[in-house]
């Protein structure tokens, strides 16, 4: 509103001559764009719409969730029960239940549902880890040079180091997740923020 009514009283001022009017227009947009690298910065920007509204910390499927529903839905199905005893799965309840747990407990070791399982979207963290690690890679590509880098890295370990605790599940049937153990897999990512980043508060856990 400011720079439109700014336009208009030069418009007036040059009684709206196009050439003085573009010109003047062009310079107030120059203005507000340094004004805001300045004082803002689209580097922020940037982090706030990529990384700090996607902190692995406060991401719902993260978040402990009972499968207990799901199981017993996905029991009770009438597909997925004739699937399963065409695969001589026990056929007392308690039994078979014991049975599926051992094996989601099995292919969450390998970051996986087992394929008879219906999985709700809740539970559908997989997907929602892999959107996560392209949002932090949209910031590192554009941002090296950024403040915010080592908060982004940061993030993209942690989130890498997610693992689901397959005791927890086995004995509460509730998905919860668990970083207190590295893992190869994040170890590049842990070394670029210690090697470059090595005095931000973030590295210490890189150490």
């Amino acid at each position: 509103m400011t720079i439109a009514g700014f336009v208009l009283g030069i418009g007036h001022y040059t009684r709206y001559r196009p050439g003085l009017v573009w010109i003047f227009t062009t310079i107030t947009l120059v203005l507000a764009v340094v004004v805001f690298e300045v004082t803002i910065g689209f580097d922020e920007l940037d982090y706030q719409l990529y990384v700090a509204k996607n902190n692995p910390e406060r991401i719902s499927e993260f978040h402990d969730h009972s499968i207990t529903e799901a199981l017993d839905r996905t029991t009770k199905d009438p597909v997925i029960k004739k699937y399963l005893e065409g695969f001589f799965y026990p056929a007392d309840p308690i039994a078979l239940r014991a049975e599926l747990k051992r094996e989601i407990q099995i292919k969450l070791s390998y970051d996986s549902w087992p394929s008879w399982f219906i999985v709700p979207e809740e539970l559908e963290y997989q997907e929602k880890r892999q959107w996560l690690f392209g949002q932090y890679d949209l910031f590192i590509s554009k941002r090296s040079n950024s403040r915010r880098m080592p908060i982004a890295l940061y993030c993209k370990a942690l989130l890498s180091e997610y693992s689901a605790d397959i005791n927890v599940l086995g004995q509460k049937e509730v998905l919860r997740f668990y970083s207190d153990y590295p893992y190869e897999r994040s170890r590049e990512i842990w070394y670029r923020l210690y090697s470059k980043f090595g005095e931000s508060p973030e590295s210490l856990e890189a150490r």
